[in-house]
């Protein structure tokens, strides 16, 4: 976990949530939600913007739902230098 803070989350960075992007269009249409194992239960993928050293590259985080139906972040894929016009595909 520290390496993903010093790798990839620095303090200087400042993570975003990209709102309505579609994910499966921007993955050459692959639903992010079919790559996770089935039993993780991963119920959602996300964009967020401001990954990487210098805050330009994006992340997919997948999220689970605990036994407890407490959410939790299963894992993420990075996408190097982010999606070419991620920001465009939602209005």
């Amino acid at each position: 976990m520290r390496d993903l803070f010093a790798d990839q989350l620095r303090t200087d960075n400042r993570l975003e949530l990209v709102k309505d992007a579609d994910l499966k269009t921007l993955m050459g249409e692959l639903d992010p939600l079919s790559l996770p194992r089935s039993e993780a239960d991963v119920s959602e993928a996300v964009l967020v913007t401001g990954w990487g050293k210098d805050g330009r590259d994006e992340a997919i985080l997948f999220i689970a739902c605990a036994p407890d139906n407490n959410l939790k972040w299963y894992g993420y894929i990075k996408i190097a230098g982010g999606f070419s016009g991620a920001r465009l595909v939602f209005q």
